[in-house]
This record gives C-alpha cells, sequence and structure tokens, in this order.
C-alpha cells in the first residue's frame, strides 16, 4: 500500500512540475526545435531558425548571444504554407541577417536593430521554367548567403516529391543544387 501511495505522490508531483514549469516556456517559444543556425562573423551570436516542438506551423528567426540558453525572438521566418526554414546567413559585416524558406519566402533582418529590414519572392528561381505556379513549389531553395552588400547567392534544387508524410522526405532534391544570384536592391 506504501509503495502505490508514492507512486501516485510521485505522479502528481510530475503533473504539477509540468503544469508550472513546461507548459508556460512551451507556450513561450522556449521549447522548439532549432532548424537552422548561422554564426555571426565576429562569433559571438548565433541566427537561430526555430519551429514550435514537436511539429508546429510556424518557423521564427532567434538571436542568441554566446553563452544564452533562449536568446531573443525577432520575428516569423515561415510557415508550412510558406516553405520551412531553409537557410540563414550573415552579411560579412555582421549587421544583415537574411532567412529564406524552402517555398522561396526571404526576409532581410537588421541584425544591430533586431528587426526586419525587408523581403522578397523568389518565384523566378523556385518556379523555374514552369508555365503555372501551383501551391506546391517544383523547386525549393536550399541555401543562401550574401554575395554582395546588394545581392543574394541562393542554391536551388528540384524538390523529390515522396508518396509518405515523413518531414525528411519533403526536404530531399531530386537533383544537383543549381546556384543563382539575385538583387536585392538597396535594402
Amino acid at each position: 500500500m506504501l509503495t502505490l501511495l508514492k507512486a501516485a505522490i510521485v505522479t502528481i508531483a510530475a503533473a504539477v512540475a509540468a503544469a508550472f514549469f513546461v507548459v508556460p516556456l512551451y507556450f513561450a517559444g522556449y521549447i522548439s526545435r532549432e532548424m537552422i543556425v548561422a554564426v555571426s562573423p565576429d562569433g559571438t551570436t548565433e541566427a537561430v531558425c526555430r519551429g514550435w516542438y514537436p511539429h508546429g506551423m510556424e518557423y521564427e528567426l532567434w538571436l542568441r548571444r554566446q553563452g544564452e540558453l533562449f536568446g531573443t525572438k525577432i520575428g516569423p521566418v515561415g510557415s508550412e504554407s510558406t516553405g520551412r526554414c531553409a537557410a540563414v546567413a550573415w552579411s560579412s559585416d555582421g549587421s544583415r541577417i537574411v532567412s529564406a524558406t524552402t517555398g522561396g519566402f526571404v526576409t532581410l533582418w537588421d541584425a544591430r536593430a533586431k528587426g526586419r529590414s525587408g523581403s522578397l519572392r523568389l518565384d523566378d528561381l523556385v518556379y523555374r521554367g514552369e508555365k503555372e505556379r501551383p501551391y506546391s513549389t517544383p523547386n525549393m531553395v536550399r541555401a543562401i548567403e550574401f554575395e554582395s552588400e546588394n545581392s543574394l547567392r541562393v542554391a536551388t534544387c528540384a524538390r523529390l516529391w515522396a508518396r509518405t508524410h515523413r518531414s525528411e522526405d519533403a526536404v530531399t532534391c531530386a537533383s544537383v543544387d543549381r546556384s543563382d544570384v539575385v538583387p536585392i536592391g538597396g535594402q
């Protein structure tokens, strides 16, 4: 009887701990999965693209200083409808960050002000050679980096569609990555 009572107390304590500690952390965005991490040129800050745990629909950019556990949420990067977070990169001077989704939505961030400074869509790369632009993208963004102050280098590949619902099948390439330079203007 004493063993049963101890097991009940441990179960109740675990439920209370989860309600008071884990649930608020989840809703505050601190329990999430890191998708993509890019380190600043000076090595002191990480730009982290996170998705809600375990299978969330939203992806956000966070900045985390060296030694911090969570960091600061900067803003939304993408979603399951616009594409999963595919890449994050810093400019060579560390003043700007770029994030891209598999569906070709690119967001430019001011790293110092910790805010969004612009966005663009890579439809010409994602729908390359297609007459129609369906919901599902035939090509997907795999990597992005600053080519110069006013341009980005974007790697795309043909998406390999699979008949399974596994998340890793949705981001598999059927071709070799292709690299293109995209102007971003004076942003």
